[in-house]
């Protein structure tokens, strides 16, 4: 069964855009692989700075991509993208309900320790 995942890519601001989607393809292909997933959206945000210092920059390209695969594909996805060179880091989030409730659930935490959200703020 293909569950719904997010992966926010920070990529070092060095690299050009086609080494970026070369990248990109080669790590996508580990997720559709075998037709176990599809990718649903890539969204490229561009350089930015970062809010924390990371691998000693402070500025990325950063990449949202949204896709469905299956568990096996997801191993051998996470095991390239700790191996690749050139990037400064990634995260991955769980989409559907458990990873709602589990967003949901950070920003309670955040309310409480006194933290502002978009939500507080209207």
């Amino acid at each position: 069964m293909a569950r719904r995942y997010e992966t926010v890519y920070i990529f070092d601001p060095a690299l050009e855009e086609p080494a970026i989607n070369e990248r990109l393809e080669r790590f996508h292909a580990l997720l559709t692989k075998d037709a176990k997933g599809s990718i649903t959206n890539v969204a490229h945000w561009g350089k930015r700075t970062l809010s924390y210092r990371s691998k000693r920059r402070t500025r990325a390209t950063t990449v949202v991509a949204q896709f469905e695969t299956a568990a096996e594909a997801l191993a051998r996805y996470e095991r390239a993208v700790k191996l690749e060179k050139g990037w400064c880091g990634s995260c991955r989030c769980v989409g559907g309900p458990a990873g709602e409730a589990r967003a949901r659930a950070c920003g309670d935490r955040r309310r409480r320790r006194g933290g502002r959200d978009r939500e507080d703020e209207a």
